[in-house]
């Protein structure tokens, strides 16, 4: 798979899980809630697992043949 297609499925991926993180960490603070803080964790791995393929995936920036 080309690296330009692998760096744009892992920042939708980032995009998506870190969406669904901060829609999940108001629950958090909730009396009772305690189920919940397995979930946030995961997500905030898969959040950051995405962000590391983002930065390793991306492509590289042109060089300019005037230098």
């Amino acid at each position: 798979m080309n690296k330009t297609w692998l760096c744009v499925l892992s920042l939708i991926g980032t995009a998506i899980s870190g969406a669904a993180l901060i829609l999940l960490i108001p629950s958090l603070f909730r009396p009772g809630e305690h189920d919940n803080v397995w979930s946030v964790l995961a997500l905030a791995c898969l959040t950051a697992v995405f962000a590391v393929g983002t930065r390793r995936w991306r492509p590289q920036p042109a060089k300019s043949r005037n230098r």
